[in-house]
């Protein structure tokens, strides 16, 4: 809508033939407001999109056409639109902010996977995750979701939850054996491997 009006304008005073094109639309929003009875009403979101319409256009081309409301009003609802955007009362509850749920989540998470990490190891794994959050709070919500401190967590730690914790560090080791013909009659080689249990990579240490 702007940058029609905007065109419209800018036609009417550089082609005298446009301003013709600019009458015909006033006298359309003329007819149009004349067969609607009463006060016109609008959503928040068209007074917002009208009065950052007419924020573009200017108060002195808003008067040289015919507009539903008063330019004032247009100009007003710009601002009630930019005060809006920035008003944030609405979503503040009493007291301190809550912690984020993402963060919260993170913080059980972690603590349930690795149970030897206490609360300035969780605090710096959320850091490397860009978080930034207070020891105080990873102890309060470790409290809050029923998580003993690390040195309690660590008594109950299974197998499984210690090579889940360790499994990119973990790697299995075995032998296998190999008949090979040689010229002398059938050998056999012992071949000694390695596999990364995250990858699944195989690297073999040595054949006999």
């Amino acid at each position: 809508m702007n940058f029609t009006l905007f065109y419209l304008l800018l036609s009417a005073l550089l082609d005298p033939d446009k301003g013709k094109l600019l009458d015909f639309c006033n006298a359309q929003v003329e007819v149009l407001r004349s067969q609607i009875p009463g006060r016109l009403k609008f959503t928040p979101a068209q007074k917002a999109r009208l009065g950052l319409a007419a924020k573009a256009l200017g108060r002195k081309a808003l008067r040289e056409i015919t507009t539903l409301v008063t330019p004032d009003t247009l100009l007003r609802w710009q601002l009630e639109a930019v005060r809006e955007k920035w008003d944030y009362s609405k979503k503040r509850g009493p007291g301190r902010p809550s912690t984020r749920s993402e963060i919260e989540n993170f913080i059980v998470q972690w603590a349930g996977q690795n149970k030897g990490w206490g609360y300035t190891r969780l605090q710096d794994a959320l850091k490397d995750a860009h978080f930034t959050v207070s020891r105080n709070t990873v102890k309060n919500i470790l409290k809050k979701n029923g998580l003993t401190p690390a040195p309690q967590r660590k008594r109950g730690l299974s197998w499984a939850e210690f090579t889940k914790a360790h499994w990119e560090a973990l790697v299995g080791t075995d032998f296998f054996t190999w008949e090979i013909w040689q010229p002398w009659g059938l050998v056999t080689y012992y071949v000694l491997f390695f596999i990364c249990h995250k990858t699944r990579e195989i690297h073999i240490a040595g054949i006999t």
